[in-house]
């Protein structure tokens, strides 16, 4: 307890300049762009306290610039010196009953976010595991969605892990700069020789990835997809469909699973099991403990004969999703379900289309 308080108050002391540093144009108001431009800075070049503020005030963006209630002629967009005063007593503040609710949950999520920073930071993080190998580092225990919002391709790449980690080993090539390339086979944007990303830095790590002790490769790919989408001249529906045919260079098969026959459920599983797949909850899937028209990986099917036992799914979100439930929940998001329970809890499957 003690050593929380006192890094929270080394983060507090600072605060203020880093927002002076931040301020580019000395405006004294911080604006959205003013702390974007900084998110990709290594941690060799921040200290650990640097990149607390900078994700705190990035994530909490908006939630910051409205805590301090200035009159109408003098509220200016973005975080102004008003409101850093405000959040400097709210985060000193140990009461916390008598706080209103959006207050309260402010603290809450900056608190979260400042002693995530310090983790990842302290973690000196690489693109891959301790022994710095693709094949032992990607694993789906390494896919845990941040904030980004981009279920259907982690659940995508999730299967990836699970099924073909080699085919996703290919895709990273390392630069002398430590930068990548990633080259995805059915690649969009046209590129050609593919999509250069740097390095993720601290607080890109702390913000928009859960990052692991397998390495940020997740989070390299994840930049890579948001490169891909802002250089295509066509806007793209970010299904799953999209995604396992990213990731794999082939159409993607689409199976609606409603009012499917218990046989066609069990000869579809046995005969596409190999592949990749993703499956999408039902609106009605919430009393089931799982989160409705949310995307989750396949990651396992077992058969006796050509009947399905069971098969084995993973939510993105790991173990922390918000809608999890302890009913039928294995460790890192994992469970499994039987054919009926599979088919009565989903909508839509997605498979991998075949390379041959």
């Amino acid at each position: 307890m003690q050593d929380e308080r006192d890094w929270k108050e080394d983060v507090l002391r600072h605060l203020r300049g880093v927002f002076e540093e931040l301020d580019i144009n000395h405006d004294g108001v911080l604006q959205k762009e003013e702390v974007q431009a900084l998110l990709n800075t290594h941690s060799s070049e921040r200290s650990d306290i640097e990149a607390q503020v900078i994700a705190l005030f990035s994530f909490c963006f908006e939630e910051i610039g409205k805590l301090n209630k200035e009159s109408w002629f003098e509220k200016r967009d973005g975080i102004t010196v008003g409101d850093l005063l405000v959040l400097e007593q709210l985060l000193r503040e140990e009461e916390v009953d008598s706080l209103s609710l959006d207050r309260k949950r402010l603290k809450a999520v900056a608190e979260a976010i400042m002693k995530r920073t310090r983790e990842i930071y302290k973690m000196n993080p690489s693109l891959y595991g301790s022994d710095g190998e693709a094949l032992t580092s990607i694993r789906p225990v390494a896919v845990r969605r941040g904030n980004m919002g981009d279920c259907h391709f982690l659940a995508a790449l999730t299967a990836m892990a699970a099924m073909e980690p080699a085919a996703l080993a290919s895709m990273i090539a390392v630069s002398e700069d430590e930068s990548y390339t990633v080259t995805f086979p059915g690649g969009i944007s046209g590129t050609g020789g593919g999509v250069r990303v740097k390095r993720p830095g601290v607080v890109e790590l702390s913000l928009y990835g859960r990052l692991t002790r397998m390495g940020y490769w997740p989070m390299v790919l994840e930049k890579a997809v948001q490169s891909e989408l802002e250089l295509s001249s066509e806007r793209k529906i970010v299904d799953p469909a999209f995604c396992l045919q990213l990731l794999t260079g082939v159409p993607a098969v689409m199976i609606n699973l409603d009012g499917i026959t218990p046989d066609l459920m069990n000869s579809t599983l046995s005969q596409y099991r190999q592949r990749p797949m993703v499956a999408v909850s039902a609106s009605t899937s919430l009393a089931k403990g799982l989160n409705p028209a949310h995307a989750y990986s396949v990651i396992g099917v077992d058969c006796t004969g050509s009947s399905t036992v069971r098969i084995t799914l993973r939510d993105p979100f790991g173990p922390k999703h918000p809608a999890a439930t302890s009913s039928g929940r294995l460790k890192d998001g994992m469970f499994s379900l039987d054919p009926v329970e599979f088919a009565g809890s989903f909508e839509k499957l997605f498979i991998a289309g075949s390379k041959r």
